[in-house]
């Protein structure tokens, strides 16, 4: 093995890449050490995915690892627009903690979750809009929710009929 090299990978994000590989530059390319080294690689949550090539350089291999960069959701933000809905409740309905992976897969459902939560509270027609600001060069993204919790439904006047029992 001559080279190892990663491409899609920032500074930051090779700074917390495993010192110690186990397919390691001057050895002979082995397979079972090369699955290792993808596996070293997926524990640090730095990779989506990963796509391994070797090329052959003079007398050896080069291999470039090349990565879709996964990112971590690092903050939320939620601004109230109108209303005053518990930021607790809607907060815990999103199920986004900073530092977990981000998807946008996760995005919809704490969308979908925080409607819910407010659908249950009586508010039918809430709008919640939200800001993704991405930092590539971190892998973090922020997420900014802008509600809009609408008219909460009321009971009207409650009239009693018939004889007490």
């Amino acid at each position: 093995m001559r080279r190892i090299s990663f491409e899609g990978v920032s500074l930051i994000g090779w700074s917390r890449c495993p010192a110690i590989w186990a397919q390691a530059v001057g050895a002979p390319l082995n397979r079972e050490e090369l699955k290792k080294s993808l596996r070293q690689l997926f524990a640090t949550g730095l990779f989506e995915t990963i796509a391994v090539e070797g090329e052959r350089t003079g007398d050896g291999v080069a291999l470039v690892f090349r990565r879709n960069a996964a990112h971590l959701h690092r903050r939320g933000q939620r601004g109230w627009r109108q209303g005053r809905h518990g930021h607790t409740q809607l907060e815990r309905a999103s199920q986004l903690a900073p530092g977990a992976r981000y998807t946008s897969a996760k995005l919809s459902q704490a969308l979908e979750e925080m409607r819910a939560t407010l659908v249950r509270d009586g508010f039918h027609e809430p709008v919640i809009t939200q800001t993704l600001t991405t930092h590539p060069e971190e892998q973090l993204v922020d997420l900014a929710f802008h509600v809009v919790q609408g008219p909460q439904a009321r009971v009207g006047a409650v009239e009693v009929t018939g004889t007490r029992g």
